[in-house]
């Protein structure tokens, strides 16, 4: 699975060029495949964390993609079967 960020999404909700904080934006994956890249992080977190600034939003432009190990069958529900009562 893969999960991207992009404040650069044509007519998106959340398109823009700086986040909530004045950072400048950047495209970002979030999750690689499976992995998990990075945090949302603003400017306030990040240094209290001794991280970097993610551009923070309150709302993101977030992109899920299938990922180059993603089978159809773990994205199916992995919730139980409800069981009737006896």
């Amino acid at each position: 699975m893969n999960l991207r960020e992009d404040p650069f999404v044509t007519r998106g909700l959340a398109s823009g060029c700086f986040d909530d904080d004045g950072v400048a934006t950047q495209a970002r994956d979030v999750v690689k495949d499976g992995v998990l890249q990075g945090y949302f992080l603003g400017v306030y977190s990040a240094r209290k964390l001794g991280m970097k600034s993610t551009q923070r939003r309150r709302n993101a432009n977030l992109i899920l993609a299938p990922g180059r190990a993603t089978s159809p069958a773990c994205c199916a529900s992995s919730a139980p079967a409800s069981s009737s009562p006896s």
